[in-house]
């Protein structure tokens, strides 16, 4: 396989480990691509039987396809008291999640975790999550790659490719798009799906960013980001030519909603490419949809802007829209606070609201709700759904270590069948239904 094709056909796993105790149980989550581990949560026990309901929610809520469970050994390697009560533990573990459940030798792992947390200099803290990660870490050690994958089927397979910059357009206010050779990423790519790029050899951790346009015969993505932080700037640096490392296409995709032949597509500031890939995208394969597309930025678009078409009854003055997209036949308009000749002079979400409640009752009725953007953004679209009985799909964007679902730290909280439930932004999404997300503000208990 040659360098610039190197793929990884192995899809991520996710994995709950534990550290069990007869008053508390560690636990840890981890990755099976990353072979990564993280300190995830103490549960509190009774004679080494946990809180069983606590322990279900965290597993509805990572939905792992395997666990870990330390099993305690003397240092001669024979068994004790404590031994018996972790394989109980096991096996009960299987019997009520049905997942296999593995047994690890977990000797020194309390010791290693107390390490850790002096290093790091939190000595005293809780050490049984951490025991937890250094069990899952073992256990990752001792097994291979091979025997951690699994098909494919369970999610879309994830390449690894070095990928060569064909165009660098810079645009206004630190608004670059990067049209990188990945054909097998653009082979597989689809709308609401992301890439992790490396920005830079210097910098060990990748930045998600979003993909706007995939050709799967010419073999290319556009990307589109803006300069915020170190990685980004670096990468504004790069010219055409230079290679860049793409991990993707990860994540899930938006789908069209059954009964809605109007979509209804909002992007805000680099929130954007998801749904101008969406439109593209729709052009072809769903050619009897009629997508409006709304766009909201608060500095100049990094794309060029032409008099929209007629068509869509929308306010007057509001008769820009974005030329790629009209090009194609789909309705853009855009939106700006900032002042932008020929822009809506509001937030696109109020854009939205205007265009809605000018459409007849019937009409209403076969429209669905996509969006991607802030958060704000996405919140208040989600507010306008509910306002108008839409169905709707976000995409969110969340700041993320790996992007394969092992640290956890995208992870946000949905409304699931039995109560409040976490998923991860990188693999249970980004595209999330909008009406099943806790928003921040609808979260927020008052002060």
């Amino acid at each position: 396989m040659t360098r610039g094709s190197s793929a990884r056909d192995a899809s991520p796993r996710t994995i709950l480990a534990f550290d069990h105790g007869r008053r508390n149980i560690g636990v840890a989550v981890g990755q099976s691509l990353t072979r990564t581990a993280t300190p995830l949560a103490t549960l509190r026990a009774r004679d080494a039987v946990p809180e069983w309901a606590a322990l279900a929610r965290l597993v509805e809520g990572w939905q792992p396809q395997a666990m870990v469970v330390g099993l305690p050994l003397n240092m001669d390697g024979t068994e004790q008291d404590t031994t018996r009560l972790a394989r109980r533990f096991r096996n009960e573990l299987e019997r009520r999640f049905g997942v296999p459940v593995h047994l690890v030798d977990e000797r020194l792992s309390t010791r290693e975790a107390r390490e850790r947390l002096a290093r790091g200099g939190r000595a005293g803290a809780d050490d049984d999550p951490v025991a937890a990660q250094v069990i899952l870490e073992d256990w990752f050690s001792q097994n291979s790659r091979r025997e951690l994958a699994t098909p494919a089927s369970r999610r879309g397979t994830i390449f690894e490719e070095e990928a060569r910059i064909l165009e660098h357009e810079r645009f206004e206010a630190g608004q670059h798009r990067l049209r990188m050779q990945s054909p097998r990423i653009a082979g597989t790519a689809l709308p609401g799906s992301f890439v992790h790029v490396r920005c830079d050899a210097l910098l060990p951790m990748r930045r998600p960013m979003s993909i706007l346009e995939a050709e799967r015969e010419m073999g290319w993505v556009d990307l589109l980001f803006k300069e915020v932080g170190t990685g980004t700037r670096l990468l504004a640096r790069k010219e055409v030519g230079a290679r860049l490392s793409l991990l993707g296409p990860i994540g899930n995709h938006f789908e069209a909603l059954p009964g809605s032949s109007r979509p209804l597509l909002l992007g805000g500031g680099v929130g954007m490419p998801p749904v101008v890939f969406l439109a593209r995208y729709w052009r072809e394969s769903h050619p009897q949809l009629s997508p409006l597309v709304l766009l909201g930025s608060e500095v100049p678009f990094p794309f060029t802007v032409c008099r929209a078409s007629a068509g869509p009854q929308l306010p007057a003055g509001a008769d820009t829209g974005m030329e790629a997209l009209e090009r194609l036949g789909v309705a853009s308009r855009l939106a700006s606070r900032a002042g932008l000749e020929g822009c809506y002079p509001g937030h696109v979400t109020d854009l939205a609201r205007d265009w809605l409640r000018r459409l007849p009752p019937e009409a209403r009725r076969e429209v669905a709700l996509y969006a991607c953007g802030p958060v704000a953004m996405l919140e208040a679209a989600a507010a306008l759904a509910e306002e108008y009985s839409l169905p709707a799909q976000v995409c969110l964007e969340e700041y993320m270590a790996c992007a394969v679902g092992g640290c956890a730290g995208c992870a946000v909280r949905i409304h699931g069948p039995s109560g409040p439930a976490m998923r991860r932004v990188c693999v249970d999404g980004p595209v999330f239904d909008a009406h099943r997300v806790v928003w921040p503000r609808a979260d927020a208990s008052p002060s």
